[in-house]
């Protein structure tokens, strides 16, 4: 939303915004029609039909932004410019699904972001714009997506401006650097605890929180969800997995080196239901 108030803002003209049949957040759209600009939602972004209506249109450039479908070659060239496409990752380190939620797994000290202009490939077109920003040791990955969003606000309509003036200058992806990342799905969210660092696990938990399903583990058949969690003053140490209180405080996880506080966690079928001295996740 923040990249297209943004160029709606600018003087570029923007004539239809396209979002898949099942998005959610509508109501957010409606002052667009009120601005005579046409909102479309598509079921098959490939599909004839669609293709059509686009040709119909006679755009000069399509921009992507979190887009979930691939894009075919022909409804890339429907523009005259061909598409650009807003991809949350340093590139071409971190093609694939999910790159702001790998980039803080792998705890980078810096979220890149890129735009590049689309081809047959995935995510394998030349650089038009590149941007970094810190990522801090309290960011979680809900406002490491809101800053993404509002850099790559700007970040767009100096694209676009750019494009406009002849002033743009693309370059080559290094192959030789090239990595894809898979899309992260519930499954991956298990937490490691045998093995995993108070640091680690910490960093795990914030990289998965809400709008994501969350971190998790397994206690009696059920699992808990983590969404917040910090490493307290005082050091306790124990078997990776095992929970504890200590004079009233708590839930304490243990990890491989030292506990960590659970501040939020929901567990399945219970809600907030208060983990046990003594229990274990795993």
């Amino acid at each position: 939303m923040a990249v297209l108030r943004s160029v709606l803002l600018s003087y570029h003209n923007v004539v239809t915004v396209v979002v898949p049949q099942k998005f959610k957040k509508m109501d957010k759209l409606v002052n667009l029609s009120e601005r005579k600009i046409c909102i479309k939602q598509v079921n098959n972004i490939n599909s004839v039909e669609f293709i059509h209506y686009l040709n119909e249109l006679n755009p000069s450039l399509l921009v992507v932004a979190g887009y979930s479908e691939i894009f075919s070659s022909e409804l890339i060239s429907v523009a005259s410019h061909g598409a650009i496409n807003l991809h949350a990752g340093r590139l071409p380190e971190y093609r694939g699904g999910s790159p702001l939620n790998w980039q803080m797994l792998n705890g980078e000290t810096e979220a890149g972001l890129s735009i590049i202009q689309m081809d047959a490939g995935i995510d394998t077109g030349d650089i038009l714009a590149e941007q970094v920003f810190p990522i801090h040791i309290f960011d979680t990955i809900s406002n490491i997506h809101q800053k993404a969003n509002e850099h790559f606000a700007s970040l767009t309509v100096s694209v676009l401006d750019a494009m406009g003036s002849g002033a743009l200058v693309a370059q080559r992806q290094d192959e030789t650097r090239a990595c894809y990342w898979h899309q992260r799905s519930d499954d991956d969210g298990h937490l490691e605890l045998r093995s995993g660092s108070a640091e680690s696990v910490l960093r795990f938990i914030r990289a998965t929180t809400k709008p994501y399903p969350g971190a998790w583990a397994i206690w009696k058949g059920r699992r808990v969800r983590l969404f917040a969690a910090e490493i307290p003053m005082t050091v306790i140490r124990g078997t990776p997995g095992r929970i504890m209180y200590l004079q009233g405080e708590g839930p304490f996880l243990m990890c491989a080196d030292r506990a960590i506080l659970l501040t939020q966690y929901e567990v399945e079928g219970d809600g907030v239901a208060r983990l046990a001295h003594g229990a274990h996740l795993k």
